[in-house]
């Protein structure tokens, strides 16, 4: 999503897809969390993806921002940049 900063066109469609792909993610720790023996690792399976989730909105709400900016708003692009760099950086962590 960071690229698309200067397309607001495609912020739309890509949050949605985050969005969608997320839930799926989410879906699948659930089951990840719970059918493990190690309470450690079901914790850090929750609380990483709760982390990423938070990061996620983030984007998602930075690009509805860029998308209502007026064009050119390099302060609204440079949100979106830092918000997928954050998400980068959770999923890094997953």
């Amino acid at each position: 999503m960071a690229k698309s900063a200067t397309d607001v066109a495609r912020l739309g469609p890509l949050a949605a897809d985050l969005s969608r792909q997320y839930g799926q993610l989410a879906a699948d720790a659930t089951g990840a969390a719970a059918t493990t023996s190690n309470a450690d690792v079901s914790s850090r399976i929750r609380t990483g993806v709760q982390e990423l989730g938070r990061a996620c909105l983030e984007l998602v709400k930075a690009g509805g921002a860029c998308q209502m900016a007026p064009q050119g708003d390099t302060f609204a692009q440079r949100d979106v940049a830092d918000s997928a760099r954050h998400v980068s950086e959770k999923v890094e962590c997953l």
